[in-house]
């Protein structure tokens, strides 16, 4: 019995036998970063670049919570 753990798709090979193989995923889209997002995380690390906050808030897809949590263990490293 053949499990497969991710989506796939069954793909013909030359001996006529079907191999499974991960199905193609679309890359996920872009999620706006709203200039009152990038603030509230600056208010909160001063000190921190506005850029670096921007690419942090877009790596975690706008989750502001994450951000705060990535931003702290920054600092504590």
């Amino acid at each position: 019995m053949l499990v497969c753990l991710s989506l796939c798709t069954a793909a013909p090979t030359g001996g006529g036998t079907a191999q499974l193989q991960p199905a193609s995923q679309q890359p996920a889209q872009p999620v706006a970063i709203s200039d009152e997002d990038v603030a509230v995380v600056k208010d909160m690390f001063p000190d921190v670049e506005v850029d670096v906050i921007k690419s942090v808030l877009e790596a975690n897809r706008g989750d502001k919570d994450a951000t705060i949590n990535n931003l702290l263990s920054m600092e504590s490293s």
